[in-house]
């Protein structure tokens, strides 16, 4: 579910840097989050977000709309055409022979364990819960899942989802279009905590059992890859007619009452142990195949240097991504032998928030301000102080792993101390005798509050608390308790500055995190050039056009300073060599789980 780091709530940022979606994700998109994926919180998709992930005109609409009206009409031809991409679910993967059947897997997960839906769902939750379309871990193009083919019609407002047929729920019943149309009047009632991540839907409507139909509010080319690639459906015979108000508490969400957390994927839920963990069963009659492995436990273990040496014990046997390894692990990981350490573009930006408030901070209302502060850093040295090198330089929001990403972003803000000086003298921000600086009497000082599981912002925070003293900013670290952290970053925005980690999800600019009216703007930035521009790209099929557009409002993003992008970063994640066919990334981890074999 994927999946920016100032989202709603920390659900939120499970969704897309999931499992099984996007880090897009994704997301619920953290569907989902961070760096290190505790990392920031993700934003749900909503208004123009998520990425379109092949050229196929795709929607999500970027305006708001009655909630839908779940229908059942005549049926219709079923659309024919076939997924945006590769049709290979195994992605292209070379799959190993199975060298033994039965075990169990442990994978670790930084997340407490505390829900298990597909209205919530954190990223274990994909390997019980299917999405009608999954992105391709290597190229994010679409890929028929529960939906094997869709067509959208000539005016982009309406998309069309052909069902697989033989599917069936972890209980036996059949897998039918009315399991779409119930989840997703679900998601868009007005009581549900995330309807505004659909309000693009108008209407969803069964057509026959499995011709399902989507009615946009307006074009939007990232409906699918940044809903329907994000979201899982649940199942008409367990949510038809659940009270929205209370969905979160029922025992089909939190995992109390096992015999309402019913999916489709290749393993099913047996418990949840908030704080310790989650464990899955494997699903026989699973529609592609029974799994080779008996069980998938997923073990929270919050704490990068404890996952490492669990690993190292054998009391894990990955640590997929999200969470991954820190950098700083590798070599003593390497040194342990028999485990492998695949890396990847991980899909997010470390960067430095900056509350554009008058009230709280109204020095950050200056450009000039926001542009001293970005040259007066040593991104170069923080990329191999902080990262030991894995990543690179960020000189946009636009990642390396979106099909959007260029080189062409201006500017690019080279380390110039001295120019970052002249600028705050412009501004009217002077040094004193002792070096700090200050304007009408007001000291240029403020705080930046960092997450206390997202080490590495914690270790920017501290390096980049002296480059601004060299220039005579004061700046106080206040590093945040998880509950203190996401507060901040609620509608009120009661923070001054943040480090942090975003994940843009399935669109190559989160666009909700920087519209003047975006549902995820946590900053108070407003361009009228940049809305333009995002708006536009939502509705524009041309991929090529589209990079145009994007690229442009990167560069816009660059020039007012907006944040303050610090590094892409790499994602390394960790598995041993006992576990077979596990292919992590930083898009789709559980595309093959029901492949997956242990030696015994």
């Amino acid at each position: 579910m994927g999946k920016s780091c100032l989202s709603m709530s920390r659900r939120n940022l499970l969704r897309s840097a999931a499992g099984g979606v996007a880090a897009l994700a994704v997301l619920p998109l953290l569907a989902a989050c961070g760096g290190d994926d505790d990392d920031e919180p993700t934003a749900t998709p909503a208004q123009a977000a998520p990425t379109p992930t092949s050229p196929a005109a795709e929607a999500t609409a970027t305006t708001a709309a009655p909630a839908p009206t779940a229908t059942t009409a005549a049926p219709a031809a079923s659309p024919t055409s076939p997924p945006s991409g590769s049709a290979d679910r195994l992605m292209g993967k070379q799959i190993e022979a199975t060298g033994s059947e039965g075990g169990t897997l442990i994978l670790a997960t930084p997340y407490g364990g505390e829900t298990i839906s597909p209205f919530d769902a954190y990223p274990y939750a994909y390997i019980a819960f299917e999405l009608l379309v999954e992105l391709h871990p290597d190229t994010s193009e679409l890929v028929g899942n529960l939906a094997e083919g869709w067509e959208v019609s000539a005016d982009g407002l309406t998309v069309t989802c052909n069902l697989r047929s033989g599917v069936t729920w972890h209980d036996g019943e059949p897998f039918t279009a009315d399991d779409v149309t119930t989840t997703y009047t679900i998601n868009t009632n007005p009581d549900n905590l995330y309807a505004s991540a659909f309000s693009g839907i108008a209407r969803v409507e069964t057509l026959d059992e499995l011709t399902v139909a989507f009615t946009l509010a307006s074009p939007d080319v990232d409906f699918i890859p940044g809903t329907l690639a994000i979201w899982p459906v649940g199942a008409d015979h367990i949510w038809n007619g659940v009270d929205v108000v209370t969905l979160y508490e029922d025992g089909g969400v939190t995992g109390a009452d096992p015999a309402r957390v019913i999916g489709t994927g290749p393993f099913m839920f047996s418990e949840i142990s908030p704080a310790e963990h989650i464990s899955f069963a494997a699903y026989p009659d699973y529609w592609d195949g029974a799994p080779h492995l008996d069980e998938v436990i997923y073990r929270v273990t919050p704490d990068p240097t404890a996952m490492s040496q669990m690993l190292i014990t054998g009391s894990l046997d990955a640590i997929p991504f999200p969470p991954g390894v820190d950098p700083a692990a590798v070599i003593e990981l390497e040194r342990a032998g028999g485990i492998t350490l695949p890396q990847f573009p991980a899909g997010d930006v470390q960067l430095i928030y900056f509350n554009q408030s008058e009230e709280l901070a109204p020095f950050f209302t200056d450009v000039n301000v926001r542009k001293a502060l970005l040259l007066a850093i040593d991104r170069e040295l923080l990329l191999e102080g902080v990262l030991f090198g894995y990543g690179q330089l960020a000189h946009g929001v636009i990642t390396p792993l979106s099909w959007a990403y260029s080189d062409d972003v201006d500017p690019t803000y080279a380390y110039d101390p001295d120019g970052a000086a002249a600028l705050l003298d412009e501004a009217g921000w002077v040094a004193g005798s002792g070096g700090a600086r200050a304007k009408d009497g007001t000291p240029l000082s403020f705080t930046v509050s960092v997450w206390e599981a997202n080490v590495d912002s914690i270790s920017y925070a501290e390096a980049i608390q002296q480059f601004w003293a060299d220039i005579g900013v004061a700046m106080e670290i206040q590093v945040e308790t998880t509950a203190v952290y996401f507060e901040k970053f609620s509608a009120e925005r009661t923070y001054q500055a943040v480090i942090g980690t975003h994940y843009p999800g399935s669109s190559p600019i989160f666009a909700p995190s920087f519209l003047c009216e975006g549902d995820d703007n946590r900053i108070g930035y407003c361009n009228p050039d940049v809305d333009a521009l995002l708006f536009e790209a939502a509705g524009e099929p041309d991929r090529e056009k589209r990079v145009g557009l994007y690229t442009q409002a990167n560069s816009i993003l660059m020039q007012d300073v907006a944040v303050a992008p610090l590094a892409f970063t790499t994602g390394i994640a960790a598995v041993s060599e006992r576990a077979h066919n596990l292919f992590p990334n930083a898009v789709n981890f559980l595309f093959n789980a029901e492949t997956w074999w242990i030696e015994s």
